[in-house]
């Protein structure tokens, strides 16, 4: 059975997240997520210390969305851009290809 553990970015309550898919992992979870907001832990470097903890994969949502824009992106033309309140805010039209 798998087990996904979902946080906010309250530090107490992250490390109630990993404890708890640590704990799912004792209890026999065959695959145990950790939803986590903080960027740091999803670099390269920490993806050995969670599977020391028997966590199988972290989920950043920060990063799967920079992932999905830069996949867009790539695959389309801009075909407008407005900035308001001095550049801080800008609307862009693009057009995806599929």
């Amino acid at each position: 059975m798998p087990y996904l553990s979902y946080t906010q970015q309250n530090l107490k309550i992250v490390s109630n997240n990993l404890i708890s898919a640590i704990m799912a992992k004792k209890m026999g979870a065959a695959l145990k997520i950790s939803r986590l907001t903080n960027l740091e832990y999803v670099r390269p470097d920490k993806q050995e210390m969670f599977s020391s903890l028997g966590i199988d994969n972290i989920i950043s949502p920060t990063q799967l969305a920079v992932q999905e824009i830069t996949r867009l992106l790539d695959h389309c033309e801009v075909t407008d851009h407005f900035e308001f309140e001095d550049g801080k805010l800008s609307l862009v039209g693009i057009t995806i290809n599929d």
